[in-house]
């Protein structure tokens, strides 16, 4: 009888370990900080291996963005998964998990800022593809974590704010890529030698225009123009404008020697030459006489017999995103229609049903007084 006590009551220090075990909470956006730590790691060794003599000051401080984010998530993922320290400081509940909101909308702010840099016009970004992706996907990566982390604490998230109608996702999604093509215009607009500015012009207007349209959609699903309704023709009819001005635009800005043309841009355009957009521009070109190797050729090229020299941007992801999503309004207008109607027919089959039953209950009670 002892010895089933014994086994039953086990030994203190062990039933101790299985408690904290037990009470033992993980931090369930770990997924989010993984994502961030491997964006971030893969974002940093590919700035580290660009090989450049100028610009240093520009090169080292991209670096800094990712091996600061890198040794941030990599701690927070240690530090959960091990539990040390855990007594003395838990990051993801110390006070009431705020430390850790705020730590995650600071790493937003912060790679927005590191997209805006290393993703600028002529950006380091566009030296190699990997940054590129790597800095946009730190950038989600700190987003969704944020995200999560609202969700799970019952503070605003993306969910809340965009789930008040079908098309406000989109229209969100318009306004910050048409932000983002409107900033980059004006940085190709400053980039380009003011004789062939035309089609950066064209792009700021385009910005400011998609810019507007979509923020004021947002505004009034908000109630901020209670005049107006969202879900209205007014709504669909915005959409159709914005489509055929994205159609256009994307034709202009991604033809070729575009501004949009490509992603990286042409070779002289990364190395930031403006020698081909001088007015009277001639290149000497010299080469050795293979007939007779101590003569030398010289011919003078005019410089329009060269292709446009056009650095790398963010305008061709950003104008295909704007007409997608003008499109994507188009299309979850019609869906929010399509629901409304099955409702509103829903409601009058139910309406007819409840008139029904009622006329037969006003029956039964006639008859019921005829009896009488």
């Amino acid at each position: 009888m002892s010895a089933e006590g014994d086994a039953k009551d086990g030994n203190p220090q062990q039933q101790s370990e299985e408690a904290k075990e037990k009470l033992r909470e993980y931090n369930p956006r770990w997924r989010g900080y993984l994502y961030m730590a491997l964006s971030s790691l893969i974002n940093f060794a590919s700035i580290s291996n660009v090989q450049t003599e100028t610009e240093r000051a520009s090169w080292v401080s991209s670096m800094v963005f990712g091996i600061a984010t890198f040794l941030f998530s990599i701690t927070v993922l240690v530090l959960d998964r091990s539990q040390w320290f855990v007594d003395a400081f838990n990051f993801s509940t110390a006070w009431k998990g705020k430390v850790e909101g705020y730590t995650l909308l600071f790493s937003v702010v912060w790679w927005v800022v590191a997209v805006g840099i290393t993703t600028q016009v002529n950006g380091i970004a566009y030296r190699a593809f990997n940054i590129y992706f790597t800095s946009w996907l730190s950038l989600v990566a700190s987003i969704y974590t944020l995200n999560k982390w609202s969700s799970a604490k019952d503070v605003l998230s993306i969910g809340e704010m965009t789930g008040l109608s079908a098309t406000l996702k989109t229209w969100y999604l318009l306004f910050l890529s048409s932000l983002v093509v409107l900033g980059t215009s004006c940085d190709m607009y400053r980039y380009l030698y003011k004789a062939d500015r035309g089609d950066a012009s064209y792009g700021v207007a385009m910005g400011v225009v998609s810019t507007l349209v979509s923020a004021f959609w947002i505004f009034v699903h908000y109630d901020f123009f209670p005049r107006v309704e969202e879900g209205g023709w007014l709504e669909l009819s915005s959409s159709f404008f914005l489509i055929l001005l994205w159609i256009v635009s994307v034709a202009v800005m991604t033809q070729d020697q575009g501004i949009a043309a490509t992603v990286t841009g042409t070779q002289l355009g990364q190395e930031k030459s403006r020698l081909f957009n001088f007015e009277n521009c001639t290149v000497l070109v010299t080469a050795t006489d293979p007939d007779d190797e101590t003569k030398m050729l010289e011919e003078v090229v005019d410089c329009d017999f060269f292709p446009r020299q056009i650095p790398g941007s963010n305008l061709y992801f950003a104008a295909w995103t704007c007409f997608l999503a003008s499109v994507n309004v188009t299309f979850r207008w019609k869906a929010a229609q399509a629901i409304q109607f099955a409702q509103a027919q829903q409601k009058r089959e139910q309406d007819r049903v409840n008139q029904l039953e009622n006329d037969d209950d006003g029956d039964d009670d006639d008859d019921a007084l005829d009896d009488v």
